[in-house]
């Protein structure tokens, strides 16, 4: 075989094989310290905050991070605390609704951390399942500015991780999945929908599974096509006259 068909394989295999991402940590503000992996984005496109379910962790997002990144988006999975490599007690202690309301936390801790790598909210997407759905809507709610928000199937109470009135606060575009056998999810998403205003809001019904499972049922390419259609970057936003005379020498 000759040189130029080696290498011309060797550059197809690279280009096919599954890029690996990198591992990074970062402190909640109460200062327990999290893991999550990174796959950096291509140019300014947006970044997607991927958060797992109870008792899961930021592999079961794998699937989904290489195919966002091979469509040149960013992926932040996270381990949230008291599961995987991130600190903090282990989630089977977790006794109180007020525990769990703690990874509110975690994921605007990322959204911090995205902010210090160059990538502010408005280049940020939140994607959860189960659980990790609900406390995506919470801290969507918090930060206006989050690009679009996905929701595999959320509960309108998880843990005492209760959403509708936080959706109602949410004016960007949302997603909610789920599968009808999963039928307090089923029901859930189809009232919150109703609760997202100004028609922002997707269902999706996937063939079978819970959270992230679904993906492997028919829910992946559903899920990258409303990415690419509905979670388009907001634009930078424009310095004030007071900002550009400052650029320009003028005294504040």
């Amino acid at each position: 075989m000759s040189f130029l068909r080696l290498a011309a394989l060797a550059t197809c295999f690279a280009s096919n094989a599954a890029v690996s991402p990198q591992p990074v940590n970062f402190k909640a503000s109460d200062g327990t310290p999290l893991i999550a992996d990174f796959w950096a984005p291509k140019e300014r496109k947006p970044v997607f905050i991927l958060l797992h379910g109870v008792a899961a962790g930021r592999g079961e997002w794998t699937a989904l991070a290489e195919a966002l990144h091979k469509e040149g988006y960013g992926a932040l999975a996270l381990d949230f605390r008291g599961h995987g490599l991130s600190g903090g007690p282990s989630y089977t202690t977790f006794a109180t609704n007020e525990s769990w309301a703690a990874l509110e936390g975690d994921v605007r801790a990322a959204v911090r951390y995205l902010a210090r790598r160059g990538v502010p909210a408005r280049r940020v997407g939140l994607v959860g399942a189960s659980v990790g759905a609900n406390l995506a809507a919470k801290a969507a709610a918090k930060e206006p500015n989050i690009l679009c928000l996905a929701l595999l199937s959320s509960g309108i109470d998880y843990r005492g991780i209760r959403i509708d009135e936080d959706l109602s606060r949410f004016a960007r575009p949302v997603l909610l999945a789920a599968s009808p056998q999963d039928e307090y999810a089923f029901e859930s998403a189809l009232y919150l929908k109703g609760r997202v205003p100004d028609a922002h809001a997707t269902f999706v019904r996937a063939e079978q599974g819970h959270g992230a499972q679904m993906l492997a049922h028919g829910l992946l390419g559903p899920l990258l096509e409303w990415i690419k259609t509905a979670c388009t970057a907001l634009p930078s936003p424009r310095p004030s006259p007071a900002s550009r005379e400052r650029g320009n020498g003028a005294k504040p």
